[in-house]
């Protein structure tokens, strides 16, 4: 297969973060009762965005989307689905504090119909991923940003110097 990404950040407020993907795959039966040979050009496509509401960057506001072509998984063929999220970040006392609340799968679209046929049988399956997932969580960032350090050659100077490096 082949991806191909492009990073769009030409202004100050907006980064995106973008990809497709496409691949050929084929995939020959090692048990009798699947069909022989699947076959199948597939592909998909993302897109992530952040959107800053300062020059700070202290509040961002983070929106993509994910869709999957029909392909094959395991013995049997996947109808296209697709996955949009969105969250939004807050960067809190000196950006020491992190507080983010992020959603993903907000419409409940991740739910692939997967067709297997076995001995002649077709069997269809509704794979629901689960419904919306919301995240909530915080981070802070102790101790000292201040902290100096002092660069120090560790090298054997002296060695080098007797072998006229």
């Amino acid at each position: 297969g082949i991806s191909e990404t492009y990073i769009f950040n030409k202004f100050w407020w907006w980064n995106s973060y973008n990809n497709v993907v496409a691949y050929y795959i084929r995939k020959t039966a090692t048990i009798p009762e699947a069909l022989p040979v699947l076959e199948t050009f597939s592909s998909n496509i993302s897109t992530n965005n952040d959107f800053a509401f300062n020059k700070n960057r202290t509040v961002l506001l983070n929106i993509g989307c994910r869709y999957e072509f029909p392909s094959i998984q395991g013995y049997g063929t996947t109808d296209a689905y697709y996955n949009i999220y969105a969250g939004i970040k807050f960067r809190l006392l000196n950006e020491n504090l992190n507080v983010s609340f992020a959603v993903d799968d907000i419409f409940n679209s991740e739910n692939a119909k997967h067709t297997v046929v076995s001995n002649g049988i077709q069997y269809l399956y509704n794979n629901n991923n689960g419904n919306p997932t919301f995240r909530l969580s915080a981070s802070y960032k102790f101790g000292n940003k201040n902290i100096r350090s002092e660069q120090r050659n560790v090298s054997n100077q002296e060695e080098k110097s007797r072998i006229g490096k």
